[in-house]
Order: C-alpha cells, then sequence, then structure tokens
C-alpha cells in the first residue's frame, strides 16, 4: 500500500468511526456509485484539486453532485475535512475504501445472482438464504439473466463463485475431452 492508499484509508475508517450505523442500504449502493461516478470522471477529481478554483466553489460542486446522488447530508463533514486538509483528490480512493470497510464491518457480502430463465421472489429468497448459509454473511444481491448459461444458476461474488448450469457442465466435457 502507498502513502495515498494509506491516508484514505485512515479518513474512511474515521468516517465509518463516527457514521457506520447512519449508512442505510440506499446510501451504501449511492456511495458505489458516486465511486464509480469519480473512477470514470478522473478529471473531475484534478479540477477539484486546482488551487486558483475557489474552495467555496468546489464545495457547492460537490454538495449539487452529492445531492444528486442522494447523499449529501451524509458526506458533508468528510468533503469539509477533506477540504480542509489540502487533500479533496483522495475523494475516489477514501469512498472505496468507506464502501469496503462498510462491508467489512457489517459481515456483508454482494453477489450477482444471474440465471438462464427468470426467478420469482420465493426462489431468490431460496438462494439468498444458501448463500448466507455457506457464507455466514449477510448477503446482498443483485439479479440478472443471461441465456447464454443455459438451464442453471450462477451465483458470484468478487471471492466466490457457485455455478450449476449445462454451460458449465458441457464445459467441463469439453476441457476433460480437449475439444
Amino acid at each position: 500500500m502507498n502513502n495515498k492508499e494509506i491516508i484514505a484509508r485512515k479518513y474512511a475508517n474515521a468516517f465509518l468511526n463516527l457514521y457506520v450505523d447512519e449508512i442505510s442500504e440506499e446510501n451504501f449502493n449511492a456511495i458505489k456509485k458516486l465511486e464509480i461516478f469519480f473512477e470514470n470522471h478522473k478529471k473531475a477529481i484534478y479540477f477539484l484539486s486546482l488551487p486558483n478554483i475557489n474552495d467555496k466553489e468546489k464545495e457547492k460542486l460537490l454538495s449539487e453532485l452529492f445531492e444528486k446522488f442522494g447523499i449529501n447530508t451524509l458526506l458533508k463533514p468528510l468533503i469539509k475535512l477533506l477540504f480542509n486538509h489540502k487533500r479533496i483528490f483522495l475523494i475516489h480512493q477514501v469512498l472505496r475504501d468507506i464502501r469496503l470497510l462498510y462491508k467489512e464491518r457489517k459481515n456483508i457480502m454482494r453477489f450477482t445472482i444471474t440465471s438462464s430463465h427468470q426467478l420469482d421472489n420465493h426462489d431468490l429468497e431460496t438462494i439468498k438464504k444458501f448463500l448466507v448459509y455457506k457464507t455466514g454473511k449477510k448477503i446482498i444481491s443483485d439479479y440478472k439473466i443471461d441465456k447464454s448459461i443455459v438451464a442453471g444458476i450462477r451465483l458470484q461474488s468478487s471471492t466466490l463463485l457457485w455455478e450449476y448450469s449445462v454451460y458449465k457442465q458441457c464445459e467441463t466435457l469439453r476441457k476433460q475431452f480437449k475439444i
């Protein structure tokens, strides 16, 4: 870890020490979207770091951006602190660390549930119960349909994968017979 990452992690930890219980699932998702925004718009962070732009203007711009994402009041103290310490350039990394540390502290794991056909709510709840049982964690999930997995299901997190599908069985046979 470099110094920038260490400092960002410290800001994230400090933020969570104060606000971990105020972060709802909606806030968590908004923080992730904002993190993705900054990942895709790196020039925005560069412009926020320019010394010749008034800090009040920068704060106003960030407040409007956060309001758009629905987390203005939650992140306002963090932004003020980063501005006061002249470290607004760390915002993307701090948001990433907040998200990762929050999941760790709250024992949460995110899975993408992919099926070859539409699943009803009962089936999705059964799958989530399976994941809770296997991981011992609270599960947050996204659901999507992918016809290419052919008559099956895939449960995937950043570190785990369970798949039972015709596609996977065909791939296993291809590897066995080197087709």
